[in-house]
Formats: C-alpha cells, sequence, structure tokens
C-alpha cells in the first residue's frame, strides 16, 4: 500500500506507482501524461482543477443528438382529399425516451380561393398525430406563389421501430395542392 504525507511525489517518465498489489491499481508519468489504471472517486469537484467522477460528466453531456433525417426537394401534387405520403423516415431500434420531431417544407394551392391545403405528420400509420393544419393561400400572392412552413413537436417513443410521415392532402378535390422541398429530423433528447 503507498502512503504519502507532507512530502511531494516526483514521477520521471517510466517511472511507476503501485497501490495494492501490482494488479489493483497504478498511476505513471508517460510522454508528459499521467496515466491511472483504477476508477477514481471522491468528494464532488467544487474547484478548479478537481477531478470529475463519471456522473458530472454524464450531466454535462446531456443534450439532443440527431438520429435520422430525410429531404425531398422536388414538387408533389394532389387533388385527393384523403392522406399522401410526401416523406418518411424510418427508424429502426431506438431506445425508448423523448424525441423531438422536426419538420420543414414550401406548399402551394392551384385554386387561391379554395378551401385550404392539408399537411400533417404522423407517426406509426397515425397512431401518434405530431401535427395536422389547414393552410389557405393569401390571396394576393397570385397564383404559383410558394408558401415556406415549419414546426417541431415532441413525444415519447417506445423501444423499436418507428415510421415518421409528412403527409399533405387537398380540402376539396377542385383544387390542387403542391408540396416541395420537405425536410423530416428526428432527434433523441437525452437526459442522464
Amino acid at each position: 500500500m503507498a502512503r504519502f504525507k507532507g512530502h511531494d511525489l516526483y514521477l520521471n517518465d517510466g517511472d511507476q506507482i503501485y497501490f495494492g498489489d501490482n494488479t489493483e491499481a497504478a498511476m505513471w508519468f508517460e510522454s508528459g501524461v499521467l496515466y491511472l489504471n483504477s476508477t477514481i472517486s471522491g468528494t464532488d469537484p467544487i474547484n478548479d482543477g478537481d477531478l470529475v467522477t463519471k456522473r458530472y460528466l454524464l450531466a454535462a453531456v446531456s443534450g439532443v443528438k440527431l438520429i435520422q433525417f430525410a429531404t425531398s426537394l422536388g414538387e408533389s401534387s394532389t387533388t385527393d382529399t384523403a392522406w399522401q405520403e410526401k416523406l418518411d423516415i424510418n427508424v429502426s431500434n431506438i431506445p425508448s425516451g423523448n424525441y423531438k420531431i422536426a419538420w420543414s417544407f414550401e406548399w402551394s394551392l392551384s385554386d387561391k380561393k379554395a378551401v385550404g391545403a392539408n399537411f400533417g405528420v404522423h407517426i406509426d400509420w397515425g397512431a401518434i398525430t405530431l401535427s395536422e393544419i389547414e393552410m389557405t393561400p393569401v390571396q394576393s400572392y397570385g397564383e404559383g406563389a410558394y408558401y415556406q412552413s415549419s414546426g417541431f413537436g415532441h413525444t415519447n417513443l417506445d423501444a423499436g421501430n418507428h415510421k415518421i410521415a409528412l403527409n399533405y392532402c387537398s380540402g376539396v378535390s377542385t383544387a390542387t395542392t403542391y408540396i416541395r422541398r420537405a425536410c423530416l429530423e428526428i432527434w433523441r433528447i437525452i437526459n442522464v
């Protein structure tokens, strides 16, 4: 067992200190780096230069992690009043937890006086609806004008496989709904 009290300990390159026998714990200095081969535990770090334990490190790195994203830049259109899929993400073997789903797209409607265009973000074929919205164009923008839309939602997902879809449809079958430049993202919110 190593004990030091009241004196400085200096290690030269290649020197080692063993605590217990040489299979329990060692400390050595090599090429300007101090190495430890054992777990360090102790009091809470409160001063600059205090060693930080794994518990503190994990708490500091919590945040969000991008799992997957997809884009579909081309224009799609429909006169159907039932949901049509513009873009989807299929995630596999994700852990259960809280997720942020984000989306963006540009849209247009052929008849500016018609009931609006509908857009929705659905998970697992409608088991979870993050967003459904009806958009009505601004009359003064004229034919062919595109509008930008984006949003995000949070949801808890079970572990396993999930499908996230950006869907669209027309409010009436006499008007054509257009969608282009679509993007869909899923982020895992990590709370350690």
